[in-house]
C-alpha cells in the first residue's frame, strides 16, 4: 500500500489527485485533534492512538505501507501544522522504550519492516538554508522512526499570506506553556523557574485552556513586548498545535518587533536533539519580523521537571540546566539575546537514566488491565 500525507487546499488537490490514485490518501477533514503527549498509543492502546478522530489507526496505517510520500507546506523548517499533527499522532508507530545508537538516543521498533519516505516541499522562494535546515529536520524524525529517506524534493507553490500587525503598544512579558498537560507539565515547572528567577512581574498562559479560544489566546500574544516558548519535542520539532498557532501569528501580526524565546525539554537523558525545534521558531520569528533572542534546550525533561523547583539553582543534580534558567530568565526579562543553551541532565549516567525510563513502560501497561508484552503489539 502506497500512503499519501499532504496539506493541499482542495482547489489544489483537484489539480494532481489523478497522479496519486493509487495511493492512500490521508488529508484534513477539519476534524484532526492534535496529540496531547498522554503516552495512550504506548501503554493503553499500543500501537493505536487512544483520541478517536479518524486518524487514531496513522501507526498501523505506516506500518502496512510500501511508501509514505509526505506533501506539505514549508514551515519555517519543517512541515504544516496538519503533516505535523499527523505525524504527532504516528508516535505509537514505534515503541517507548529509548535506545542509543552513536550517542544519541532513539525510539525502539515496534515493526521490523522497513518504512520508506519521501518528502515534497513547496512554498515561494526557498533558499538553500531553508533546504538545509529541512532536510536536517526530516532525517531526524526518519531516525527516530526508523525509516528510510528516499528524496526530499522542493517545488515553488503559495506560501501563507502575511499581513502586516496594526498592534502599535506593545508590552510586557507574557510566557506560553504550550504542554497539553497544563499546569502538571514540566513545561509549566521551567516557566515557574523563569519568573522565580527574573524576579520581575510576567503573565503566565497555558495553550491548552485556548483550544477553542484561540483569537483571544491571538490578542493576547499580539500586545506582548516579549514571549516566552515554552513546550516539549514532539516528533523531533514543535508539537503540531504550536506550529498552527505560528501559522495564525504569521499571518496577522507580521512585522511588530516582539522579543522571542524559546524553551524546550525532551524525554530523552541528551538535549542535542531540539536543535531542529529551537531554529523552526528562530526562522518563524524571523519571518514575522521579531528578534528571535535565544532558546534552552533542556534533556531529560521528565525527571529534571519534577526536581527543578525542589532543588536551588546551582546545586544538586539539575546544577546545570538551573545555571542555564538563571542565564535564560536574566535575557528574558531584559530583553537580551543570550543565542541557544543545551543543557543535559546531570543526574545520572545515561544508561541509569535509560534504564530507569524504561522501566516503567509495561507496569503503567498492566496497571492498564493489559498484560506486560502487549505493549509490543502489533497490526
Amino acid at each position: 500500500m502506497k500512503v499519501l500525507i499532504h496539506d493541499l487546499s482542495t482547489e489544489e488537490w483537484d489539480k494532481v489527485k489523478d497522479q496519486y490514485s493509487d495511493y492512500k490518501v490521508i488529508s484534513d477533514n477539519g476534524k484532526i485533534k492534535s496529540c496531547v503527549g498522554c503516552f495512550g498509543c504506548w501503554v493503553k492502546e499500543p500501537g493505536r492512538c487512544v483520541i478517536k478522530d479518524s486518524y487514531e489507526n496513522m501507526p498501523e496505517t505506516l506500518a502496512r505501507s510500501d511508501e509514505v510520500l509526505i506533501i506539505s507546506r514549508y514551515t519555517w523548517g519543517g512541515f504544516s501544522s496538519f503533516v505535523k499533527n499527523v505525524l504527532d499522532r504516528s508516535i505509537g508507530y514505534v515503541l517507548p522504550f529509548i535506545h542509543t545508537k552513536d550517542d544519541e538516543s532513539y525510539h525502539g521498533k515496534r515493526y521490523e519492516e522497513p518504512l520508506n519516505i519521501n518528502v515534497i516541499f513547496y512554498g515561494e522562494n526557498i533558499t538553500e538554508k531553508d533546504k538545509k535546515d529541512s532536510q536536517r529536520y526530516v532525517k531526524a524524525v526518519c531516525a527516530n522512526l526508523h525509516a528510510n529517506l528516499n528524496k526530499i524534493e522542493y517545488q515553488e507553490g503559495k506560501s501563507l499570506i502575511a499581513e502586516p500587525s496594526t498592534e502599535t503598544d506593545s508590552d510586557g512579558i507574557v510566557l506560553l506553556n504550550c504542554s497539553y498537560r497544563g499546569e502538571k507539565s514540566n513545561s509549566n515547572e521551567f516557566l515557574n523557574k523563569v519568573i522565580e528567577l527574573g524576579g520581575k512581574p510576567m503573565e503566565k498562559y497555558n495553550l491548552v485552556s485556548y483550544e477553542h479560544k484561540m483569537d483571544e489566546l491571538i490578542s493576547i500574544l499580539k500586545r506582548a513586548k516579549t514571549i516566552v516558548f515554552a513546550m516539549p519535542l514532539y516528533v523531533d520539532g514543535v508539537p503540531s498545535r504550536v506550529v498552527k498557532l505560528m501559522e495564525e501569528l504569521y499571518k496577522v501580526d507580521k512585522g511588530s518587533h516582539k522579543n522571542i524565546y524559546a524553551m524546550a525539554n525532551m524525554g530523552f537523558y541528551e538535549c542535542k536533539q531540539i536543535v531542529n525545534l529551537l531554529t523552526i521558531v528562530n526562522n518563524w520569528a524571523t519571518a514575522c519580523g521579531y528578534k528571535y533572542c535565544g532558546g534552552l534546550a533542556i534533556g531529560a525533561g521528565e525527571m529534571t521537571g519534577m526536581m527543578i523547583n525542589k532543588i536551588p539553582t546551582g546545586k544538586g543534580p539539575v546544577k546545570d540546566i538551573g545555571k542555564s534558567l538563571k542565564l535564560f530568565s536574566g535575557a528574558v526579562v531584559k530583553a537580551q539575546s543570550v543565542g541557544d543553551l543545551y543543557s543535559d541532565a546531570n543526574i545520572i549516567s545515561r544508561s541509569l537514566f535509560n534504564r530507569i525510563a524504561n522501566s516503567r513502560w509495561k507496569k503503567q501497561v498492566k496497571n492498564n488491565g493489559l498484560e506486560a508484552n502487549d505493549i509490543y503489539r502489533k497490526f
